[in-house]
């Protein structure tokens, strides 16, 4: 009855376009803590050279941030080689957490220094901070978004895409699928009176599931098990998806959700 109701009430729009993550230069190995050493050919240009010694690291989207996110991509301890030999030098720092205001510092400074307008428009310096600077903005929105920063993580780490729209490709489990099931039945049927209310409620019960479900994420990475990571991940999408239709909710209004 559940199914059925929701099935003729609820409407499914396609999903946002698919996550590639196509600016990111190269997959990280994990095998390698920082990832490549920057390629510098062509960067003899002295309006470029000019305003500052060296590139940024653009192995990933990580290494873009080394204030920031100084250990690399979150991975176990045993997938860095002699670990003990970096220890003293640079204690590695492999968290999935990462803190907004520092990221956004760090960006900020990032784009001030290789901001495309300090150089002559069609100069070769001026590509280059284009280039550049797409890439800083593609990941910093990256790494600011928990969803975002777990599928770019799957991807380049255990090469697994969760973006696919094909959902029996990554299947959710049926408690996760029957709470957003219900949380859509409850909005379609609520009065206007007490549509408010409702809404508040639903949307303190979903923050306190997305927090749960960040920190497993961040548990699973962190210890390498990729298919708990991945699961995580799965959930915490249908867990934004409902965040978006609460925040969209109006009164007599068909509840859109995002799988």
């Amino acid at each position: 009855m559940l199914a059925s109701s929701i099935r003729h009430k609820t409407t499914l729009v396609d999903a946002p376009e698919r996550q590639t993550f196509a600016n990111d230069p190269s997959r990280y190995n994990p095998l390698n803590r920082t990832g490549g050493e920057p390629n510098h050919q062509g960067t003899s240009d002295p309006q470029m050279d000019a305003s500052q010694t060296s590139l940024p690291d653009i192995s990933n989207y990580y290494t873009l941030f080394p204030q920031t996110l100084p250990g690399g991509p979150p991975r176990p301890q045993s997938n860095i080689p002699d670990s003990n030999a970096v220890v003293d030098a640079d204690p590695p720092n492999s968290q999935f957490y990462v803190n907004p205001r520092t990221l956004r510092k760090e960006f900020l400074q990032l784009q001030s220094l290789y901001h495309p307008d300090k150089f002559p428009a069609g100069s070769v310096a001026h590509q280059r901070a284009y280039a550049l600077s797409t890439l800083l903005n593609n990941a910093f929105k990256t790494l600011s978004d928990p969803l975002l920063r777990a599928q770019y993580l799957l991807q380049i780490l255990y090469d697994v895409d969760v973006t696919n729209e094909d959902n029996s490709a990554h299947p959710s489990e049926p408690e996760t699928l029957m709470i957003v099931m219900e949380a859509q039945e409850e909005l379609e049927n609520v009065s206007s009176e007490a549509g408010e209310d409702v809404v508040e409620r639903l949307m303190e019960e979903n923050k306190a599931r997305i927090r749960e479900t960040e920190k497993e994420l961040g548990a699973a990475f962190e210890s390498g098990d990729v298919e708990e990571a991945r699961d995580q991940a799965v959930k915490l999408k249908y867990w934004k998806s409902l965040e978006g239709a609460l925040r969209e909710w109006e009164p007599g209004q068909e509840v859109r959700l995002t799988h």
